[in-house]
């Protein structure tokens, strides 16, 4: 990647990105970092799966908000989303390349390239495990929603409360 790619890249993650440590659903006392991107624009999904190897990626396109019947009368103003994700490993090499230029997500980022990587289905040692419980746990308040990050709830009469 060229140094403009690399901050090109970084201002998707940090605008569109997700930067997250998972339980795994294969293992009950295992974590998956993973690395994702979405954006309504298949191009910009194209891009990145080509400056960072396809091979490494999986795209999707996503089911959007359009599609929940509460929205019936909006779902002509929504655009198709894609996403393209990269798990631990890929992960961790596209967030080192990029460090230097991620402003919004770079506490996460510092989590996961300390995130310790191995190889899938390979017996971990306790103190491995305790690490990654340990980044999963730094991680997961940075990437929390909900009331707690949107500010004060509203009173039944509009007021913040």
């Amino acid at each position: 990647m060229t140094e403009t790619e690399k901050a090109y890249l970084a201002g998707f993650i940090d605008g569109e990105g997700s930067i997250g440590i998972y339980p795994d659903y294969r293992s009950s006392r295992n974590y998956r970092l993973v690395l994702t991107v979405s954006n309504t624009n298949k191009d910009v999904i194209d891009w990145i799966a080509n400056i960072v190897g396809e091979k490494h990626s999986r795209q999707v396109k996503v089911k959007t908000t359009k599609d929940c019947p509460s929205w019936q009368g909006e779902k002509d103003r929504w655009k198709d989303c894609y996403s393209i994700w990269f798990g631990s490993g890929i992960a961790q090499s596209v967030l080192k390349e990029v460090f230097p230029y991620l402003i919004v997500k770079k506490q996460q980022a510092t989590i996961a390239i300390e995130y310790p990587i191995g190889k899938y289905g390979k017996h971990i040692t306790l103190e491995t495990r305790n690490i990654k419980e340990e980044c999963y746990k730094k991680m997961k308040p940075l990437n929390q929603t909900g009331p707690n990050k949107r500010g004060p709830k509203r009173t039944e009469g509009g007021d913040l409360g």
